[in-house]
C-alpha cells in the first residue's frame, strides 16, 4: 500500500505531466500548464484521501462487528431501556438521520420501487427507516443521497423516491 506521500507525489506529477501535454499542444503555455497541473494533483489527492479515510472509518466499524446505531454499537448508551430515535448530526447535504427507528420498528423501505432488501438495509445502516424521511429529503439531501449511498447509483432519483415515499406517507395503506 502506499503511503498518503506517495499518493499525493503520483497525483501530482501524473497531473502535472497531463497538463504539460496539453500545454505542448497549445492550449496552455508551459508556466501555466505546470501550475495547473500542481493545482489538480493536489485536488486528486485530496479525493482520493477523503475516500480512503471513509474506506478506513467503515472497515474498522464492520471488523469491530457492529453497525452503527446499533444496540452492539460503542456509541450507544449501555442501559436496560431502549434509547429513544433521536436525530443524528450529517454532513452538509445529508438528509438528517436517526440512531435507530422510532418506536424499535423500522418501515418496510421496500414498497418504494427500486428499493432492493439490499438497499433498505443500506438505508438502515446510513439511519434511514422511516418514508417520512425519505419522503423529506429536498433536492440536495437526494443528489447526497444517489452519490453516497452504497449500491443506489442514481437511483433515488431515477426511481424517484422522494414522491414514492410522500405518496406512502399520504396513504399508508395504498400499495
Amino acid at each position: 500500500m502506499f503511503t498518503p506521500r506517495q499518493h499525493m507525489l503520483f497525483f501530482t506529477v501524473f497531473a502535472v505531466i497531463l497538463a504539460f501535454f496539453i500545454g505542448r499542444i497549445g492550449a496552455l503555455d508551459s508556466g501555466a500548464a505546470l501550475l495547473w497541473g500542481g493545482i489538480l494533483g493536489i485536488a486528486l489527492y485530496r479525493l482520493q484521501r477523503r475516500n480512503i479515510l471513509v474506506r478506513e472509518d467503515l472497515d474498522t466499524s464492520r471488523a469491530k462487528g457492529h453497525r452503527p446505531g446499533s444496540a452492539a454499537s460503542p456509541d450507544r448508551l449501555s442501559s436496560d431501556t431502549p434509547a429513544p430515535a433521536t436525530m443524528a448530526a450529517a454532513a452538509p447535504d445529508q438528509p438528517p438521520k436517526l440512531d435507530a427507528p422510532r418506536v424499535g420498528k423500522a418501515d418496510d423501505l421496500t414498497r418504494i420501487t427500486g428499493v432492493g432488501p439490499k438497499l433498505e438495509a443500506n438505508l438502515n445502516d446510513m439511519g434511514y427507516y422511516h418514508f417520512d424521511q425519505i419522503a423529506a429529503w429536498s433536492p440536495r439531501e437526494t443528489a447526497w443521497m444517489d452519490e453516497n449511498l452504497p449500491g443506489a447509483a442514481g437511483r433515488v432519483t431515477r426511481d424517484d423516491w422522494v414522491e414514492q415515499a410522500r405518496a406512502i406517507v399520504a396513504d399508508p395503506g395504498k400499495d
